[in-house]
């Protein structure tokens, strides 16, 4: 890719002070495919590579300042990820308001890997009415997807149409459920639009590929850059699923050379 094909990407989310998540995994992704990564702050966490520990807001004032830059320059895709509260949902949303992004996906960081929500009520809520009509792709992962729509059923026995379905009733033009957290050989993501048949993608499960973190976030950020420059939502989430796994793959091998070290 030349310096001329270079597209503008807007990421928004929480810090990661382990570097493993967050708007650190969204800028690695957004450079690794060649692009210019323009980084908004929602929140500062603190973890480390096994847990998170504590996370704060910005506050609005220190959010509101931060999208100067995205009305000087031309932004040819937006990402989502952590908004802490609903107060920071809504901020976001006047934003798209206001500026009309495409595309604008939404990895809707709800749930910390304890099964912890790290969004009050008040937020899933301000998701659900302000923000995902304004939402060309989310990407839940199974848990989110059930917890969103009021669903208690396992996430390794979910009905991924009916999931899909109902998301689209809550607005959001197209939605992708990931299995990574479902079990079997395949992790089996699937992709639903409106009146569209649903799309599967198929993805060879990885041993210890659940351990790599911030594998959300590179989706997420994947699917946005290649959308940007394609145009093509189908096409886009095969090389970013494909980008994804070939990450995984080299941060496993480089864990067990640090192991064998």
């Amino acid at each position: 890719m030349t310096n001329q094909d270079s597209l503008n990407i807007a990421f928004i989310g929480g810090t990661d002070s382990s570097g493993g998540a967050g708007i650190a995994a969204d800028k690695q992704t957004v450079l690794r495919l060649g692009h210019f990564p323009i980084p908004i702050v929602s929140a500062i966490t603190l973890q480390n590579r096994i847990t998170g520990l504590r996370s704060f807001a910005l506050p609005e004032e220190g959010l509101r300042s931060q999208f100067s830059e995205l009305t000087q320059i031309p932004i040819h895709g937006l990402k989502i990820g952590m908004l802490p509260d609903a107060k920071a949902v809504k901020i976001v949303a006047e934003l798209i308001q206001q500026n009309q992004f495409y595309p604008v996906v939404l990895d809707p960081v709800l749930l910390s890997s304890s099964g912890h929500s790290l969004i009050d009520e008040e937020g899933w809520d301000a998701i659900r009415h302000a923000l995902l009509p304004l939402v060309d792709l989310a990407t839940p992962n199974l848990e989110e997807a059930q917890k969103m729509c009021a669903h208690s059923s396992k996430p390794t026995e979910p009905d991924s149409e009916k999931l899909g379905r109902e998301w689209l009733k809550l607005g959001v033009q197209s939605v992708l459920i990931k299995g990574g957290h479902a079990e079997g050989e395949y992790s089996t993501d699937f992709l639903f639009r409106k009146n569209q048949p649903s799309v599967a993608y198929p993805w060879k499960r990885l041993s210890g590929g659940t351990q790599v973190r911030g594998t959300g976030c590179r989706l997420a950020t994947g699917i946005a850059c290649h959308w940007a420059q394609s145009g093509d939502l189908e096409k886009s989430i095969t090389k970013a699923g494909k980008y994804l796994q070939g990450y995984i793959k080299a941060e496993l091998a480089l864990s067990s050379q640090r192991l064998a070290n």
